[in-house]
């Protein structure tokens, strides 16, 4: 399986040239930050901090942030707990006004949520550039294909025509390959990110209510 998997690597290799290693690298890439991404919104997501507001909400005997983060540390994570304490450390900031607590509550939240953007943008920079390349790598064909045409006159083997053409489509389909992937996990991940923010936004203001 693995000379297999190798002999059609060095193949097409030898067909795409540097352009199909590039875009081999830039699918790796974007496969790892995918795996990193699905790894951290399964640990930190929009449901556990709902879930953390409607526990809040409903448990009328919690007196403050530390009680409730000891009485349900099985759903509070370091992240979680990081969220609750600064948000009502915001809360119970008397010498800030209503505005400026407002403002201090978004600088917090992007704050707090900016790890998890980390690589995101990585992802559509790889949806952008994967099929510009793809396509390069095809012109650069394209252009040997029929330099090759010209040079043969009329002895060009029409075979040996059709067979260049086909290796410069390949680094098309292949910077495709990589570019969907990447552009679906990007615009999943972003809203991954405002469902968060969103579900952060509704804690304030279920922990304001109780002015904790």
């Amino acid at each position: 399986m693995f000379s297999f998997v190798y002999d059609l690597f060095i193949d097409y290799y030898d067909k795409g040239g540097l352009i199909f290693l590039i875009l081999i690298i830039l699918s790796i890439t974007s496969l790892a930050i995918i795996a990193l991404k699905i790894s951290q919104f399964f640990i930190f997501n929009s449901k556990k901090i709902d879930s953390i507001s409607e526990k809040f909400e409903s448990d009328a005997s919690i007196q403050n942030i530390e009680g409730f983060t000891k009485k349900n540390d099985k759903i509070i994570d370091n992240v979680s707990s990081d969220i609750l304490f600064s948000l009502a450390d915001v809360i119970n900031n008397n010498k800030m006004s209503a505005v400026e607590k407002d403002k201090q509550k978004d600088f917090v939240i992007n704050a707090k949520l900016k790890h998890m953007e980390t690589f995101i943008p990585s992802l559509e920079i790889i949806a952008n550039v994967s099929p510009l390349l793809g396509l390069l790598g095809t012109v650069i064909g394209m252009i040997s294909s029929f330099s090759q045409l010209e040079l043969g006159g009329d002895l060009v083997n029409p075979a040996l025509l059709a067979g260049g053409i086909w290796t410069a489509l390949l680094t098309t389909a292949i910077g495709l390959v990589v570019a969907i992937p990447a552009m679906v996990a990007h615009h999943f991940f972003e809203k991954k990110i405002i469902d968060i923010e969103n579900s952060v936004q509704n804690l304030y203001l279920v922990l304001d209510k109780r002015g904790k």
